[in-house]
This record gives C-alpha cells, sequence and structure tokens, in this order.
C-alpha cells in the first residue's frame, strides 16, 4: 500500500479536492496507471531533480481527477503521442516507453535505431508516418511539454529546468521555447502562476521519495 501526503498550495484546486471526496471511480484508469509507474521510476532512480518531477507528475493526477470527477474531462495535449504498439514489426510501444524515461538525458537516433532493430532511415520513415515528425523533433516536443509542467508546476529554476528535461544548454532551451510559445520560459511561468505546486511527505514529516 502506498501512502502518499501532500499539501495544495492552489485553494481552487483544494476546495474541488474536497469535494471529489476520499473515494472515487475513474472512467480511464489507464493513465493513472500510466503515471505511478512513472513515479516509481523517478523514486528508484533519483537523478538529479527526481522530486521536481514527482511533484509535477502528482499534481497533474490531481487535477485530472477534479477534472474527471466534477464534470470537466481532462483533454489529451495537442502534442500527445498516439498509442501504437507495433507498426510494421517494430515496437513503437518500447520506444515510446524508452523516450519517456530516458527524455531528461542525451538520447541519439543510433540508440533508438538500435532498440528497434532497424536502420536510421527506416526509424525516421516510421516515425513520420505514425508521429508526422521525426524522432528528434518528437523528443523534443515531449521535453517541452515536461518543461512547461515544471515552470508551472514547480519553483525550479529555468536553468535547472532545462538541464532536468534535456537540454544541454540553457541559452538553446530558451531560443527554442520562445520559438514554440511565443514567449520565454519565465514569461510563461508568470502567465500561468508558478505557485501551483505542492509538496508531499510520510505520516511524521520525513520525505515520501
Amino acid at each position: 500500500m502506498l501512502d502518499v501526503k501532500f499539501t495544495v498550495a492552489d485553494p481552487a484546486l483544494f476546495e474541488d479536492l474536497v469535494r471529489v471526496g476520499d473515494m472515487f471511480h475513474l472512467q480511464d484508469f489507464g493513465w493513472f496507471v500510466r503515471f505511478f509507474d512513472k513515479i516509481i521510476a523517478e523514486s528508484a532512480q533519483q537523478r538529479p531533480y527526481y522530486y521536481s518531477i514527482i511533484s509535477g507528475y502528482l499534481l497533474e493526477m490531481l487535477v485530472r481527477i477534479v477534472r474527471e470527477r466534477l464534470g470537466q474531462p481532462a483533454a489529451a495535449p495537442e502534442e500527445e503521442a498516439p498509442r501504437v504498439a507495433t507498426f510494421k514489426g517494430v515496437d513503437v510501444a518500447a520506444l515510446m516507453q524508452y523516450i519517456d524515461f530516458n527524455y531528461s538525458r542525451i538520447i541519439s537516433l543510433e540508440d533508438l535505431s538500435t532498440l528497434a532493430g532497424v536502420n536510421k532511415t527506416t526509424l525516421i520513415s516510421i516515425f513520420k508516418e505514425v508521429y508526422g515528425t521525426t524522432p528528434i523533433r518528437y523528443i523534443n516536443r515531449i521535453r517541452l511539454r515536461k518543461a512547461k509542467e515544471l515552470l508551472v508546476n514547480t519553483d525550479t529554476s529555468v536553468s535547472e529546468i532545462a538541464d532536468l528535461v534535456g537540454f544541454q544548454s540553457i541559452h538553446y532551451f530558451s531560443r527554442f521555447f520562445k520559438a514554440k510559445e511565443n514567449c520565454t520560459p519565465m514569461e510563461y511561468r508568470m502567465r500561468n502562476g508558478q505557485s501551483r505546486y505542492f509538496n508531499f511527505q510520510r505520516q511524521g514529516g520525513s520525505s515520501l521519495w
């Protein structure tokens, strides 16, 4: 049994969680399991800033629960990848899991082609057919999404976030972010409210993770 205790900084979210109640049924339980798998993986690996990532995951889980239970289903993010198990004999699900767990590290085209068991040209072709983009652009899309989550859900510095999500240079991260979002990371944080994050503890006050 996993006992997770946390505090919520957003008063409106706290009130909605009270309205949801202590017990509830989710129509789609799959996303909930996937989030906990990610949390468990981060906790086990304890890579730099893992606490911030876990906090972000937990906050998104709470918001999704509130939206579903109070009649506002959370729409899938525009950039969320379609769920494909295999495509042309390639285990696409394994590739997605690898990217999801390693986006904060350097991932080369060679790494992915080796994992998929195909050459680079074939891998690029598969990504374009399934996801409409190249593998590297897809990875950067994931990194951007994670960066936005951390900007809004934590008080981690922009330079730390850039490193945390896999950008090797804060300058490149800032340029990339502005090109995609039409604002700087700090402007995005201020616009969306950086105070919306929470901490969680074991019973007795010690850190859960």
